[in-house]
């Protein structure tokens, strides 16, 4: 596994047809994302609630088939613990900061993976602050695409190290 898949910039990416042109983009396959367990039924639920009914339906078939190849992802002990230490030291530095991010970043900094994928402009923010506030953060890689970056396939690579961004694709 070489990157983890936030549910918000999966939903976007399967609604409009881009998840292909986001893991290709940065040279990775959909066997290559993992996902938390709770994307399913998050992604399910909200497919859903689509109109018309068709394109619900579509949705819902793309979201299938990424599942089939992604990976899963279950938290373990170890790091449900160390998401809620990021969930608190965000809470102290009045950041918001969801659950289903900082698990993701529990796992990535537990596995040692080198990327998280998201489309929350929120989790960013909190965890620029949030690095300089706990160093087991500072290998965290996030590659941000915003909702309009995203459809137009503009791609922005936050590296935590450096606290810079700079443009993977520029190109619209």
């Amino acid at each position: 596994m070489n990157a983890l898949l936030d549910n918000d910039i999966l939903q976007k990416g399967l609604r409009y047809n881009l998840v292909s042109h986001l893991l290709a983009a940065n040279k990775l396959l959909t066997s290559d994302i993992g996902v938390l367990g709770s994307a399913e039924f998050v992604l399910r639920d909200l497919t859903r609630k689509l109109q018309p009914e068709s394109e619900s339906q579509v949705v819902q078939r793309r979201l299938e088939d990424f599942l089939c190849l992604a990976q899963i992802l279950e938290p373990t002990k170890e790091e449900m613990e160390l998401s809620a230490e990021f969930e608190l030291l965000a809470q102290i530095h009045h950041q918001p900061f969801d659950t289903g991010e900082s698990q993701l970043c529990a796992v990535l900094v537990s596995r040692a993976l080198p990327l998280l994928i998201t489309g929350d402009k929120r989790a960013i923010t909190a965890l620029e602050i949030l690095i300089d506030h706990d160093t087991r953060l500072t290998p965290v890689g996030v590659l941000f695409s915003l909702w309009s970056s995203l459809r137009t396939k503009r791609l922005i690579l936050w590296s935590f190290v450096s606290c810079k961004t700079r443009f993977v694709h520029g190109k619209r």
